[in-house]
This record gives C-alpha cells, sequence and structure tokens, in this order.
C-alpha cells in the first residue's frame, strides 16, 4: 500500500491520543512542584490526600514526636514507592502521533484532544489522500470545533446541492398580486425572487407572457416553479446559479442558497448570495481560507472560484451504534472496504485531503501532520461523555443508556469516573448520590470574575490515558474544585469540594485534645511566597498558561523576588478558577500556623468533615481546615490530624485577588501587504515561426523590492474570462504569452505574490492591447475614387508598392466627420495592384467615403477621404 494501513478489527474501544512523555503526577496532588528542595517537599507532600499537602511540612517539623513520626511517615509514602511510568498529561493529548503503541484516553467533559493516526492511510480512485485520527474512548456529545494545524476552522454543516439554473433574480419586492411589468423577462423565463415583503413568497418562478402595458412593456403572470412547488419541503443548501448576464437596478447575477429547511409557502424562505465556489459544497469541508485554494493554484485570497482542499468527517460511538456511524463519501471512495471495520467505542475523524493539480499541491500540502505527506494535524475541543447527573429527571444512575451530556461538572464527573468500566469501575451503590448532587450543586454556584462576568464555581475536562493509575485520573478531577472524597456511616463515597461552610464540629482543649505540637512560620522561615496554578487556557487555543499568582499575604514581599509554589491543575480551564485553586492550596501549604492534635475518638467524627471549630490557646482558635487524614490509633481509642486555620474568604476572592490573567499573543502589526508592481509595460513582440510571421505579447516591470517576490501575469481576449497565463521571468525583468491572435485586442492583469504562492495581491485592473505582429503602417493609396448610381456606388483604388500593404478598409459616412463613419467592408490587395468594391441598397443622397490600407496586423496608413459620391 502506498502509505500505511492499520485496520483496526475490534470490539473494544480503541483511544489514541499522543506524545507518551510527562511530568512527575503524584498519587494525590497529582502536579504540586516548586524549585528546589522546598519544591520537592512540597510536592511530595501531597501524597497524603487529595488535599493534604502540608503533611510532609508537619511531619519534617514534628518529627521528634508520636503525632509528628506518624504525619512523616504519612508524608513520604510516596517517595518510598517503586518508580513508576509516568503518563501522559492532558496538554500532550492534543499532537497527533503516528507509533504502534500509542496512548489510549477516557475523555470527559470539555477537552482539546488530537489523537494518533496509522489506522487507516490510503488513496481513492480519484487520487484523495484518506486519513483517520483517532482522538479517544469516549462518546462525542457536542458539535466540535476543529483546529487544523493549530489554527481554527469552519466546517460545513450541511450539503449544499445546485438546483436547475434560473433566468433572472429579483432582489427587490415584486407584487404578485397581478401580472409583473418587466423588461428584464422574456417568455419562459425561470425567475427566483429572494426579497419579497412576506418571505414566504420567496422561491423559483416560471414567467409567462401576457401581453404588455399601454406604455409597451411587457408583462407576464408568475407561478411557482416545481422545484419549490407550494407545500414541497425543501431542505437548505438548495443553490440556484444565474445563467443572464445582464445587470438591472432589481438583478443580480451569481449562486444564492437557501438557508433554512422550509415548507415552500408555509415557512419564511431566505436566500443568501454565496461564495463563488467552483462547486457544490459537502457537510465536513473546511471553508476557512487557509485550507482552499483557487483557480490560480494559490492559497484562497478572494480570487476566482474557491475549491476545497480538505474535508473533516466525526465518528463518534452512541448507546445505540457502539462504533459509530462512517460516512457515506467514505466507504463510496472505498468499496472493498470490510464489513468488519471497526474502531468501537471510540472518537475520531476521517480526513480527506482532494486530489489537487500543481502548483497548488505543494501549497497546500504544507502542514505538519501525522503521516508526513503534508496533512494537516488534527484537534478538537468538545464536549464528551454522557454523565450520571442524579439531579436530573430520568437519570438512572444504574443505566448509562439514561445518562446525559454534560458541561463539565466536576462532582459529576467524579461519579462518571467512579462508575465508568474504563476508569474505578465501581458498582453505583458505592456512592452516595444525594452528596454528589449536593456538591455538584456546589460547583454550578455562579461567581463573578474580575470583569464583571459570571463564571461557574468548578468546571472541568479530564483526558487521561490508561497508563495513570485509575485513582490518579481521579485526583485530577478532584483536583479542579479541590475536593477530596468522604465516605458515609455506609462506606459510600462522595467528593467536598472546596467551599467553606461553617463548621459543626467542635474539638476543645479541655475536652477532647489530649496532645498536641504546633507551629509557627515567620516571615524568612517559609520559602514559598505564594502559589501558581497553571491551567489549560481557551484563550490561548487550551495551551497550560500561568493563572496571576496569588500573593500569601503572611509572606510575599514586594520589595524582592518572590518564590512561587507552581501547581499543574490542568483540568481546569478557566483563569478565575484557577486562581480561586492558588488561594486554596496556598492556604494549606504556606499556612503560618499549623497544629498537628491527638484528639480523642471523637476525632472518628472529623473524617467526612473539611473544617472544624477548634478552642485550643489564643493562636489555635475558631475555624480550622483538616489537611491530612484522620488517622485512628492501633487501640481505636484516640485519633490524630493535621490543621491549619481557615478563613471564610479560603475559595473566594476579594477585590484585586483575581490579577490579569495571562496575555494573548501579542499583535505584532507587521505589515503583510505585499507591494504592487511598477513600472509595467506592455507592447506587441513579432515572432518568426516555420508557417511565417506570428505575435505574442510581452511585458517588462520594474524589479520588485524583496527578492522573494513574483510576478504573475494572466490575459485574455478582450470581454471573455477563459485567462491564460503568461511565463515569467524574473532575472530579465519580463514576462511572455503564448503566440496569440494577429489584431486582437486582449485583457491584461497582473499581481505580485510571494515565491511560495501563500500570499498576493489583488489583480490590478484591467489594461487592453491590441496586438500586432508589424507596427509599421502601409503608405498611402496611389488612387482612390467614387461614382454614384442608383441605389449604389462603385469605388476603385490602386495600392502603393509597399510590402506592407495587406488590404483596404472602406468606410461609409453621411458627413465629413470620420469618426462618425462606420465600416462597410475590407478587400485584401497587395502591394501595385488595384482593387473595387460595388456598394448597393443605399438611399439617395450625398455620401462620404473613406479608404485606408492596412498591415497583416490591422496597423493602418493614411486614410484617402473624404470621397464624395451622390446615390440617385
Amino acid at each position: 500500500m502506498r502509505v500505511m494501513r492499520f485496520i483496526l478489527l475490534t470490539t473494544s474501544a480503541i483511544i489514541t491520543p499522543t506524545l507518551a512523555a510527562a511530568d512527575p503526577v503524584s498519587a494525590f496532588i497529582a502536579g504540586f512542584t516548586g524549585s528546589g528542595a522546598a519544591g520537592v517537599a512540597a510536592a511530595t507532600a501531597s501524597a497524603i490526600g487529595g488535599l493534604t499537602a502540608v503533611g510532609y511540612a508537619l511531619g519534617a517539623f514534628l518529627g521528634q514526636n508520636i503525632l509528628g513520626t506518624l504525619l512523616l511517615n504519612v508524608g513520604i509514602a510516596y517517595l518510598l514507592r517503586p518508580d513508576q511510568p509516568e503518563p501522559p498529561r492532558i496538554e500532550q493529548a492534543q499532537v497527533n502521533t503516528r507509533i504502534a503503541q500509542a496512548e489510549r484516553y477516557q475523555l470527559g467533559g470539555r477537552v482539546k484532544i488530537g489523537g494518533a493516526a496509522g489506522a487507516f492511510a490510503e488513496y481513492d480512485s480519484g487520487g484523495n489522500f484518506w486519513y483517520i485520527v483517532i482522538h479517544g474512548d469516549a462518546e462525542l456529545v457536542g458539535e466540535p470545533q476543529y483546529y487544523l494545524d493549530g489554527i481554527p476552522v469552519e466546517l460545513q454543516q450541511y450539503d449544499q446541492r445546485i438546483g436547475d439554473a434560473v433566468n433572472r433574480v429579483f432582489t427587490t419586492p415584486v407584487d404578485l398580486s397581478g401580472l409583473v411589468a418587466s423588461d428584464e423577462l422574456v417568455d419562459e423565463d425561470r425567475v427566483l425572487l429572494t426579497a419579497q415583503t412576506d418571505a414566504r413568497e420567496n422561491g423559483t418562478y416560471d414567467a409567462e407572457a401576457s401581453g404588455t402595458t399601454t406604455g409597451g412593456t411587457p408583462l407576464f403572470s408568475l407561478s411557482r416553479a416545481s422545484d419549490m412547488a407550494s407545500g414541497d419541503s425543501v431542505a437548505r443548501g438548495l443553490l440556484f446559479e444565474t445563467v443572464s448576464v445582464g445587470f438591472g437596478s432589481d438583478l443580480s447575477p451569481g449562486r444564492w442558497e437557501l438557508t433554512d429547511d422550509v415548507v415552500v409557502g408555509t415557512d419564511d424562505a431566505v436566500f443568501s448570495f454565496t461564495e463563488p465556489w467552483s462547486d457544490a459544497l459537502r457537510r465536513g469541508s473546511v471553508i476557512t481560507d487557509e485550507f482552499c485554494w483557487n483557480d490560480d493554484a494559490e492559497i484562497w485570497d478572494n480570487n476566482g472560484e474557491k475549491r476545497i482542499a480538505y474535508d473533516v468527517y466525526t465518528v463518534t460511538p452512541t448507546a445505540d451504534q457502539p462504533y459509530g456511524d462512517l460516512p457515506a463519501r467514505f466507504t463510496d471512495a472505498f468499496p472493498a472496504l470490510p464489513e468488519d471495520f471497526f474502531l468501537a467505542g471510540v472518537c475520531y475523524s476521517i480526513v480527506r485531503c482532494a486530489s489537487i493539480r500543481q502548483p497548488a499541491l505543494s501549497r497546500m500540502r504544507r502542514f505538519r501532520g501525522p503521516i508526513g505527506i503534508g496533512e494537516p494535524a488534527v484537534q478538537l475541543v468538545a464536549n464528551f461523555s454522557r454523565v450520571p447527573d442524579p439531579r436530573v429527571e430520568g437519570v438512572d444512575v444504574s443505566d448509562p443508556a439514561t445518562w446525559l451530556p454534560g458541561d463539565g461538572n466536576p462532582a459529576i464527573l467524579w461519579a462518571w469516573w467512579r462508575l465508568n468500566r474504563w476508569g474505578r469501575a465501581q458498582d453505583h451503590t458505592m456512592i452516595n448520590w444525594d452528596m454528589v448532587a449536593a456538591a455538584a450543586d456546589d460547583c454550578d454556584d455562579i461567581l463573578t470574575d474580575r470583569n464583571g462576568d459570571p463564571v461557574s464555581r468548578y468546571r472541568a475536562g479530564v483526558a487521561i490515558p490508561d497508563t495513570q493509575t485509575r485513582h490518579e485520573g481521579e485526583q485530577e478531577i478532584l483536583k479542579a474544585m479541590d475536593a477530596f472524597v468522604a465516605y458515609d456511616d455506609q462506606g459510600r463515597a462522595y467528593p467536598v469540594p472546596g467551599k467553606y461552610r461553617e463548621p459543626t464540629l467542635s474539638f476543645t482543649a479541655a475536652r477532647d485534645i489530649f496532645t498536641a505540637a504546633t507551629q509557627g512560620v515567620d516571615d524568612g522561615e517559609q520559602p514559598m511566597d505564594g502559589v501558581v496554578v497553571n491551567y489549560l487556557s481557551p484563550d490561548h487555543s487550551y495551551t497550560k498558561q500561568p493563572c496571576a499568582p496569588w500573593e500569601n499575604p503572611d509572606f510575599y514581599d514586594p520589595a524582592r523576588e518572590p518564590n512561587f509554589l507552581i501547581v499543574d491543575v490542568l483540568a481546569c480551564q478557566n483563569h478565575n478558577q484557577a486562581v480561586r485553586l492558588a488561594k486554596a492550596i496556598g492556604g494549606r501549604e504556606q499556612a503560618r500556623f499549623r497544629a498537628a492534635l491527638g484528639t480523642t475518638v471523637k476525632g472518628i467524627l472529623a473524617k467526612r468533615e473539611r473544617c472544624i471549630d477548634l478552642t485550643y490557646d489564643a493562636v489555635f482558635d475558631g475555624p480550622h481546615e483538616i489537611v491530612g487524614p484522620v488517622e485512628e490509633g492501633a487501640d481505636g481509642a484516640a485519633c490524630t490530624m493535621a490543621v491549619v486555620p481557615l478563613a471564610p474568604d479560603r475559595w473566594t476572592l476579594n477585590a484585586g485577588e483575581e490579577g490579569a490573567p495571562p496575555a494573548p499573543t501579542p499583535e505584532l502589526e507587521i505589515d503583510e501587504g505585499l507591494p504592487e508592481a511598477t513600472g509595467v509595460v506592455l507592447t506587441s513582440q513579432a515572432i518568426q515561426t516555420d508557417s511565417g510571421q506570428a505575435v505574442r505579447m510581452r511585458a517588462v516591470f520594474d524589479a520588485p523590492v524583496r527578492d522573494d517576490l513574483f510576478l504573475r501575469f494572466r490575459y485574455a481576449p478582450t470581454g471573455t474570462f477563459t485567462f491564460e497565463y503568461m511565463t515569467v521571468d524574473m532575472d530579465e525583468l519580463q514576462a511572455y504569452s503564448a503566440l496569440v491572435a494577429d489584431g486582437t485586442t486582449y485583457d491584461v492583469q497582473w499581481k505580485t505574490v510571494t515565491s511560495s504562492g501563500s500570499k498576493g495581491t489583488e489583480w490590478s485592473t484591467i489594461e487592453t492591447i491590441t496586438v500586432t505582429a508589424n507596427a509599421t503602417p502601409p503608405a498611402a493609396l496611389v488612387s482612390a475614387s467614387a461614382t454614384g448610381g442608383t441605389g449604389e456606388a462603385d469605388l476603385a483604388w490602386t495600392a502603393a508598392n509597399d510590402g506592407n500593404m495587406r488590404a483596404v478598409e472602406i468606410r461609409r459616412g453621411l458627413t465629413t466627420t470620420y469618426a462618425d463613419a462606420t465600416l462597410v467592408g475590407t478587400v485584401i490587395t497587395p502591394a501595385n495592384a488595384n482593387g473595387t468594391l460595388t456598394e448597393t441598397g443605399l438611399a439617395a443622397g450625398t455620401v462620404y467615403y473613406w479608404l485606408t490600407p492596412i498591415n497583416g496586423s490591422g496597423i493602418p496608413g493614411t486614410a484617402s477621404g473624404p470621397i464624395t459620391t451622390t446615390i440617385s
């Protein structure tokens, strides 16, 4: 086979994102990194639990007592496990690969995903190249936004079809209550009405002549044409081309498209004037300019007809069709495709690279796709997977067939991942669905960002590779809502998102705490001054971007260089959310006061709580957040926990705290315009051939101001539009046409393009030239005469003995003004020869003749005349 064809025949999900390299992902906080030893400590501390990054620091501080040793051991447990292969990160899933063992991804929420190629890559019989990019083990549940080679593109959303052409298009209302008076119509014309006051009247009509007005204007009756008969259901995308070349004040030629499905006569029919496409568009055609080309074999630049270079078709599994529906255009292109060609359970894109002639091929196959023939890389942004939202009526959490598309609510994504057979694969009875619903409501809280716009408290999108452990994948979801997993008294799990609530559980030194170790950190002892969360920014094409730093008010000093803890939360796609997460993480990681508590058995009650009300001393008094797991003693009679003070604004931002999001790629304001050609002069050039003398056009021009610029010239006989192109010699600064018809007038245009043809100016205004092989006029006639008679005139002349002599043009007028005379004949007359012409059918009166010698290129000599004669 010409490229590579490895057909995946499977009944299980096959997913393929991209690169297989990643940064370390820790067991619980996956992605907490810092600089130096402090960064390592902060990262490893996160292993304690969903939100327990303080554990290691407390353990290090309290290492000389029982509580400290316990916390230390928990904190460093992650460090002691064997090395594990590092799975890909979500941002790495955006690129395309072509490797034998590509990663498979589970997708949930809104995700930008690339994929792996290699499942299919082949040319069809028409020279079109097809390849498949596999995205994920998930159903696509929303319209995707495609990116080709990183450029967002627009796809045609429906098929167009070309109907029978119309003769006239009316772009102003026509009164249909009676006959239509029009000088533009003829009997049996097909008419398209596009601007009726009642849009239900728009559509195609047949015109029938019905007499004239008293002033002589033709009258017509208009009746619905058969292709848009009253009551017909007509789908959008129907195209009508005009065959009329005339223009009128209420007429417009071109191609018109029906923009909506209509029942003719019942629904408003809206028509729009379309771009000059070379053919009807198909669903999936990429219509973005950078991926189209024109008649000049260049990237589309609003010249000529627009041509499609690429088509993209999305195939996604559904509950009813686990391997999706292949597009008919694909199966028609490969009729021998095996019937069991199934990519079961995966979402993938089929890309068609249209057959393109040179030199456009080299310009359109300029991309960096996975196959390597210049095809584009493919990514899409879309909402993936149906989820079990217990808040929605009709959703049965035990029946995936009832699940519905979600909106990235991380509490619901957590539940989806717990139930997913490729996730935690747990039974629905192991989840407390009432608490999941409450957590989802918390995530749906509407807050306000720095611009005053509403934003959900938490949203997430995940792409979890199969090489990532399932609990690590869960932590990616939990991090996006700053959550931990709690269990009710029946052992059922539920997430607890980050949100302040007044504590309902109290611990006092007098009654509940039998031992404690505390720490106060002064400025200079804390190695970190705040937190920066890396998130995936939609404003930067879903690339990893740092949020504005949360500056810890206890340690940040604007007079010195800050040292921020860097945390990856790549399931987050909102700047405001990222800063809130940074603040929540900083409140734990960089708390000024910390405590490790030994409590009575009452501590067991804190296992499902985020915070407690602590009364210990003047410092540790009031709401405190539990930042590590509540550990039970071996005898079950005591518990230990680590806590830090908790302010009510831990998960909200105060005025000015959000900061500015990452700046977009700067607009460099580079002038990309190309200079117009200068010094262009058109001339005729005689060429001696075996068949005699011929002629071509020649253009000379000034040297462009840049070495990478190239001039193009095109020409066509005046009044026509079938252009041909000149041969251009940039070294000699000249261009030549092919041999052309001697004495013919041509329209010539030129433009400046880059040498690659990727950019160009508009075509110049038309300049006309009458091409002549011989520019030397013949000598004047030796003699010329005219004799009038009854209804006729006899003309005679003698040509000079001049080799340029070819023929004589005879003009007749009723005045002595040459410009008003009419050409009545051309008579071939060689040098030194006599010629005659008798003109009949003349009216009586005085007439004037001019006899002009011309050479073989039509170049005239001196006219003889006016010669006066009388017709009787």
